[in-house]
């Protein structure tokens, strides 16, 4: 894809999340006033800033007159010459969606969004360079806040988040190599969760306590090798997928996984070399999908329950021995004979 379609395509989908945005006859201030920023209200609703010179720019153009406020979107991409937002450089402007993305922006000043902390439903600063100097303490104050994408920045230390309303958290991408405990005690409404691609070594036990509505968790291209009894003990039935693909795991405790059913499990390329029915017969009990593929299973013993008892073949999918063979196709009267 070339450079000029990829930016289209960003573009498109970040002013694309405006049209559901319920307005009451938004008007748009002065363009003259506010240029360079652009301003619209046909089919799209945003004010689009990425093309402000600098921050001083960005100050200037809020302190034009604006006839709508909330207004539904501010976006700023692509945009390398705002590295700090200091407090009160929206003016008195709040916004129910703010994106500033793939810009150079490290710092952002306490309160600078402040002015939305009744209105923000989404805040997306992914593709940035911000790390632990960001204050996610001052995101609790958001009463409505919904969407948390802050994806591909350099954020080290997982912080802690009180934002009962958060229902997306996309945090990859950024080096983190642990997870404090009770890191999601506080945002009981989550439904997606993306920690993927980060550097997280290990996880807390009981991670998800108390969603009830979680329905997908993202934990690949880490390097986990290690996955403890009660890790993820789910509450109530929403869980669908949990993807631990191309991590390092190597051991998985029986109980690791609990209050599943009808769930699908991606493990393939991790470093599993045994599926012990400990540890995995009652989660294939309970119609869950463990995709295992290029492990290196050495296909002794271990799984003769599962090539044993047909029921469990189309659960386990395309999983093969460390010599290629596919496990569904071990010939069983080897395994009544010699296990």
């Amino acid at each position: 894809m070339s450079p000029s379609w990829y930016i289209a395509l960003v573009y498109f989908t970040i002013c694309s999340s405006s049209r559901s945005v319920s307005t009451k006859e938004l008007q748009c201030p002065s363009a003259d006033d506010i240029a360079p920023c652009r301003c619209s209200v046909e089919e799209y609703n945003y004010i689009d800033c990425s093309d402000v010179a600098d921050v001083h720019e960005l100050a200037r153009v809020f302190e034009a007159d604006f006839p709508s406020n909330p207004f539904p979107q501010l976006i700023i991409s692509n945009n390398h010459n705002i590295k700090h937002l200091p407090n009160g450089i929206f003016g008195d402007m709040s916004f129910e969606e703010i994106d500033i993305v793939s810009c150079g922006l490290q710092t952002v000043a306490k309160e600078v969004f402040i002015n939305s902390a009744t209105t923000l439903k989404k805040l997306i600063l992914k593709n940035n360079k911000l790390d632990n100097k960001f204050d996610f303490d001052v995101l609790s104050e958001f009463s409505v806040l919904d969407y948390l994408d802050m994806h591909n920045n350099n954020i080290t230390e997982f912080p802690v988040l009180d934002i009962p309303s958060l229902t997306y958290l996309d945090m990859w991408m950024n080096p983190i190599t642990s997870l404090p405990d009770d890191v999601f005690g506080k945002m009981p409404n989550l439904t997606y969760v993306d920690l993927d691609m980060m550097d997280l070594e290990q996880l807390p036990i009981n991670l998800f306590p108390i969603q009830s509505q979680l329905t997908k968790v993202l934990l690949s291209y880490n390097e986990l090798t290690y996955l403890k009894e009660g890790t993820f003990a789910f509450q109530g039935d929403s869980i669908q997928e949990i993807w631990l693909m191309q991590n390092k795991i190597t051991t998985v405790e029986a109980g690791a996984f609990s209050g599943l059913e009808n769930v699908m499990i991606e493990l393939w390329k991790n470093e599993l070399d045994t599926l012990e029915e400990a540890v995995w017969r009652d989660l294939l009990d309970h119609n869950i999908t463990i995709k295992v593929e290029l492990n290196p299973l050495v296909c002794g013993c271990d799984v003769g329950w599962i090539v044993l008892n047909s029921e469990y073949h189309d659960q386990i999918g395309e999983s093969t021995c460390n010599n290629g063979e596919y496990l569904v196709d071990l010939d069983p009267a080897w395994f009544t004979e010699n296990c």
